[in-house]
């Protein structure tokens, strides 16, 4: 979901505050605005992917 409509479009896709959501962006900081607006909608296990998809590349996990 774009950070943008993160607030209009989570409930649809994740209606459970308990379900574990993984967010990334390219660096990772964008993510992390959008795990603390989760977070604040009530979210419990919502987790930045450290570093991005740039940190996820460069540790060479793959990218397809």
């Amino acid at each position: 979901i774009p950070r943008g409509l993160l607030e209009f479009d989570v409930a649809a896709k994740a209606p459970d505050k308990n379900t574990e959501i993984v967010v990334y962006c390219r660096s990772g900081g964008r993510a992390s605005l959008a795990v603390r607006t989760l977070n604040r909608m009530g979210y419990k296990n919502a987790v930045n992917l450290l570093r991005g998809w740039l940190g996820w590349d460069k540790a060479g996990y793959p990218v397809e």
